[in-house]
């Protein structure tokens, strides 16, 4: 079973501010991450400001899930923390409503001790996106 665990702090860029910005770790297909290796990485879905997301093979269950995983930062690890207690909340409050209406949180844990992971039923397009393409009429 292969990990991906990778130096990124060695890897580590500057802004144009000068600042150090958090690489994003190098997740290559194969890699295994999650308790017990329980998620295989197939293939990268894309970036954001505060993470990547994975299309994984969760080995529990045989299904096609998207792995949101933080950089190694302060500020992307907090995000992920009150995107995944917000996601909670409403599930605790209304399972079925929050399945329905919302992509639930399905699982969360962390990597190496410095990047938190979310687990999601993997989506067509990202809010990002979709945010950005007009509307269609």
């Amino acid at each position: 079973m292969r990990s991906s665990s990778n130096s990124s702090r060695d890897r580590a860029k500057h802004t144009a501010h000068g600042k150090l910005k958090a690489p994003h770790v190098d997740w290559p297909p194969g890699a295994f991450v999650g308790p017990g290796g329980q998620y295989e990485v197939l293939e990268l879905l894309g970036d954001g400001g505060f993470g990547r997301v994975l299309s994984c093979r969760c080995h529990r269950t045989e299904t096609i899930v998207a792995v949101k995983v933080s950089r190694d930062q302060r500020k992307a690890w907090r995000q992920h923390e009150k995107e995944a207690a917000v996601l909670e909340q409403l599930r605790s409050i209304d399972s079925a409503l929050c399945q329905r209406f919302f992509n639930c949180l399905l699982d969360k844990f962390t990597h190496d001790e410095t990047h938190i992971c979310l687990v999601f039923r993997p989506l067509a397009v990202s809010l990002q996106n979709l945010l950005r393409e007009p509307a269609q009429k």
